[in-house]
């Protein structure tokens, strides 16, 4: 088992110094210019943000095939991940939960991985560019369904009004 770091950001010196005792399993890939091919060799993907809305990163993974392990925080994960069917939610800062469930994880058989991994994949389906353009398309539509039928029920208040001041 190895883990894996993509990226160059603030805290790579510091996981570097960390994980020196490590250096037969940690592998540093600094910047990539295609993460999806790079995820796509993995198995899991971890996600241990104290602070996330949408986590586009973790989507991004779970489209890759990569299984994610996340830190169940107030906001992001467990919108996407239903625990123990397309990835794992982790009490967050529970260092010996997180080792527990990738441990587990890696234990697991291949077709319960393979299932986990295709329901990882179809949750990433579900916020698409493509879906989301179409819930957006939807959310707008009925938006001026509804400014309109206001807009009509107003016109239709003021014509009365005016009627009923026509009748005195």
């Amino acid at each position: 088992m190895e883990l894996h770091f993509l990226g160059n950001g603030s805290q790579l010196e510091s996981l570097q110094n960390a994980a020196s005792n490590y250096s037969s399993v940690t592998v540093f890939h600094g910047h990539c210019s295609d993460v999806f091919s790079k995820l796509r060799e993995f198995s899991f993907y971890m996600l241990t943000s104290i602070s996330e809305g949408l986590p586009v990163a973790l989507l991004e993974a779970m489209a890759a095939g990569c299984i994610p392990i996340a830190y169940n925080i107030d906001f992001g994960p467990s919108d996407v991940i239903t625990h123990g069917q397309n990835g794992w939610l982790v009490e967050p800062g529970n260092i010996d939960q997180l080792k527990e469930v990738v441990l587990m994880a890696s234990s697991l058989p291949d077709e319960e991985l393979e299932k986990m991994r295709q329901a990882a994949i179809k949750t990433a389906e579900e916020y698409s560019v493509h879906n989301v353009l179409s819930m957006w398309k939807n959310c707008k539509l009925q938006a001026r369904k509804r400014k309109a039928e206001k807009m009509s029920r107003i016109f239709y208040e003021n014509q009365l009004k005016n009627d009923l001041t026509l009748c005195k």
